[in-house]
């Protein structure tokens, strides 16, 4: 029969272990994440890509948008993250609130 002072030995032995282990495994933690920070940083700083415009029409601003309205609903979707009549029906929300009002140069 073991005596108790083996026992709580061979616990401290093991207890000493877990707690190695684990402190490895948060120091790999920290080291991943401290990784993953500084290439989110550094994209961020840098950009990731090159920006390309979406637009390839050589229309100015409220031709291009009359453009969309009258042309594919799939492309109006695809550049505005809407379909048409929610879009009118934003614009109208904004201007009756006076978010939103005609300029020199921007027509609501």
């Amino acid at each position: 029969m073991e005596s108790p002072f083996q026992s709580s030995s061979s616990n401290s032995l093991s207890s000493s272990e877990d707690h190695d282990m684990n402190l490895e495994a948060i120091t790999e933690a920290k080291r991943v994440l401290r990784k993953r920070l500084i290439t989110l940083l550094s994209n961020f700083i840098n950009g990731p890509c090159q920006r390309v415009p979406a637009s390839t029409s050589s229309l100015p601003g409220s031709l291009f948008i009359q453009e969309l309205l009258n042309g594919s609903s799939n492309t109006c979707y695809e550049l505005m993250r809407m379909q048409k009549n929610n879009f009118i029906y934003l614009c109208r929300i904004f201007r009756e609130k006076n978010w939103l009002a005609n300029s020199k140069h921007v027509n609501v």
